[in-house]
């Protein structure tokens, strides 16, 4: 999906649409199918969850299939905006995934929001960064982490932040209130 994105984005120059995003994950899903048929195995051994965000601060689309979230800032107030809540499945510790039947793709479109800001997370992070009380984002959570981003000059990929960000998810604090995979991916615009 990454590549597909990215390639999209610097062909096209445009966000693209929900029919497009259907499309890369019907790839998606068929090329795990033959990767697993090729194994002599499920698909379901490939089993993995979705949190995609295609932004350029002025128009963003998303796609969700399972739990992980997905956290804006909007320029005008600096308010937190959940453009995608975690879906977790009929049980506990469930969830639904790109390789079940029906993944629930969900699909949100912004267009018009203006955005500085964006965080996704996988379901590690959730309890730490989200209010599932409210059915809100945690500022103390996001606040930190946004400042640290715009804090310098940064373009593309940043390897120091990058080393201090993963020394955070893997510091004695967070690892006691989770054991689950732990990835944070921040984005600043403008």
């Amino acid at each position: 999906m990454t590549s597909r994105a990215k390639d999209w984005m610097s062909n096209a120059g445009v966000i693209p649409n929900p029919a497009m995003i259907e499309l890369w994950v019907a790839e998606v899903r068929l090329m795990i199918i033959v990767a697993a048929d090729r194994r002599s195995c499920s698909p379901a051994n490939f089993a993995t969850t979705l949190v995609l965000a295609i932004s350029d601060g002025a128009n963003t689309i998303t796609a969700h299939i399972g739990d992980g979230a997905i956290t804006a800032r909007a320029i005008d107030d600096a308010a937190l905006i959940e453009l995608s809540w975690p879906s977790n499945g009929e049980y506990a510790s469930t969830t639904y995934f790109i390789t079940d039947t029906n993944p629930r793709l969900r699909i949100g479109v912004a267009g018009d929001l203006h955005i500085d800001r964006l965080a996704l997370l996988t379901d590690g992070l959730e309890q730490l960064a989200l209010d599932f009380v409210n059915r809100t984002a945690h500022p103390p959570f996001f606040g930190g982490l946004f400042k640290t981003v715009t804090a310098g000059e940064i373009s593309d990929h940043n390897q120091s932040l990058s080393s201090r960000l993963a020394a955070f998810l893997d510091s004695d604090s967070v690892n006691a209130r989770t054991d689950d995979d732990k990835t944070l991916i921040l984005a600043a615009f403008g």
